[in-house]
């Protein structure tokens, strides 16, 4: 047990009190894209979103099998919180783990897991009017710098990262992003080795942003 896991045990009992009961009213699944595919590697997005009979909306996010995962929720998920206290997180997330511990620990399960946490938190801090990271011991960075990730939509970073940087910071006001520079020589070199022409030909696109 670390202490912020003490902090937010001993708090959030008091607070649970103060809070209605949440009964589930509806469970939604929304996805992105619709339709077709951005690109071959673009995962697709599935939020959860838990629909409580005073009108309280809790949203949870979880990727990148939409039908697999829509299949899970509605199916398996669903009939389990029916009748349940939405407040009771833990025992709602042990119960739904346990339906699939025999099985490996990972795939469709645990990102339905995952995005039942986000929603039932994120219901928890809207019934309760406080931010979920106060629920949870509180705030540990006052800012957390928002970044990019440089999926080759419409620009090749390798040969237009100047530009891709441009747009970001033009249109969203991001002044980081996330690159593969060496991706390229690690699947020439089998990622064995490297050169020094491949260490040039990966830092020639972060020269370019500098």
């Amino acid at each position: 047990m670390t202490r912020r896991s003490l902090l937010s045990s001993l708090l959030l009992p008091g607070l649970l009190r103060s809070a209605p009961p949440l009964k589930l009213r509806r469970v939604d699944t929304l996805h992105f894209p619709k339709g077709h595919d951005s690109a071959p590697f673009w995962p697709h997005w599935t939020w959860l979103r838990l629909v409580t009979d005073s009108g309280l909306e809790g949203i949870g996010e979880t990727y990148p099998r939409t039908a697999q995962e829509a299949e899970m929720i509605h199916s398996t998920l669903v009939p389990m919180l029916k009748g349940r206290d939405l407040r009771d997180i833990e025992r709602i997330w042990t119960d739904f783990y346990q339906t699939f511990d025999y099985q490996i620990a990972g795939g469709t399960e645990i990102r339905v897991l995952s995005a039942l946490d986000l929603a039932l938190w994120d219901l928890l801090g809207k019934a309760l009017q406080t931010p979920v990271y106060q629920l949870l011991g509180g705030k540990s960075n006052p800012r957390v710098r928002l970044y990019n990730t440089c999926f080759p939509l419409r620009h090749d970073f390798l040969t237009d990262s100047d530009k891709i940087m441009r747009e970001v910071k033009e249109r969203y006001g991001i002044s980081a992003i996330k690159v593969w520079p060496f991706d390229q020589a690690a699947r020439r070199n089998g990622g064995q080795f490297v050169t020094q022409a491949d260490i040039d030909e990966g830092l020639a696109p972060i020269r370019r942003l500098r």
